[in-house]
């Protein structure tokens, strides 16, 4: 009897991913806007994930000093002096994350970015 509401517990969470990546592709796509980017709270950001792909085209992330991304992108919701976690999108149902969608700033110990990723579970 687990077996099968663990399974079921994994279809339905197939389920919702695959649909909210479908959501994502509909929303269009924006040209990163740096006050949008910064409007929002309790993981809600409305622009987001639709400007996400210019915003990594747009900059030359390798070596760009911390203030100048804080400047760009505003304080992170989450991380330490190396990773800063800028949330883009985050499902819960009930108290549990479905998934979450954030971008990631990592840096190196002299304060500089070592890269940038999309993290997405």
């Amino acid at each position: 009897m687990k077996e099968k509401i663990s399974i079921a517990m994994l279809i339905m969470i197939a389920f919702i991913s695959c649909r909210r990546d479908a959501e994502i592709a509909a929303l269009g796509k924006m040209e990163f806007n740096s006050e949008q980017w910064k409007e929002g709270s309790d993981g809600v950001y409305p622009y987001r994930e639709k400007m996400v792909d210019d915003l990594l085209k747009r900059y030359d992330w390798e070596g760009m000093p911390r203030a100048e991304v804080e400047a760009l992108l505003g304080k992170p919701q989450s991380g330490d002096s190396l990773n800063y976690v800028y949330m883009m999108y985050q499902k819960k149902i009930g108290f549990f994350r479905a998934f979450t969608h954030a971008l990631v700033v990592k840096f190196r110990e002299d304060g500089v970015v070592k890269k940038v990723v999309i993290y997405k579970a």
